[in-house]
């Protein structure tokens, strides 16, 4: 009886496309998080100094930036054509960080 073909001739790039993938997801879940920890621990504020707000809105758009970044190369690892639009974009009509308004 032949020997049934192995199913490790194809899991090593298999397994080295899902790591990659599972560590761009890693990575967006983490920048998910740090986001979340930004809008957590907002800072009170006694109505006179409203220069605390601007920093930490600052720090959240940045943050937020981060976030669209790792969303773009999920999407690119999922979809390889989603970069094929001519614009330099994802492809996918999405939210941009151009669009994204200066705290300043």
């Amino acid at each position: 009886m032949p020997k049934s073909k192995s199913s490790k001739s194809k899991p090593a790039q298999y397994n080295n496309n899902n790591r990659s993938l599972q560590e761009l997801l890693h990575t967006l879940l983490t920048r998910l998080s740090d986001s979340s920890e930004v809008v957590k621990s907002w800072p009170e504020s006694d109505g006179t100094d409203n220069s605390i707000h601007a920093e930490t809105t600052t720090k959240l758009i940045r943050s937020i930036e981060k976030v669209v970044d790792a969303i773009k190369l999920v999407e690119e690892k999922v979809n390889p054509n989603l970069g094929d639009d001519g614009n330099g974009g994802s492809g996918g009509g999405g939210m941009s960080v151009d669009n994204v308004p200066s705290a300043t």
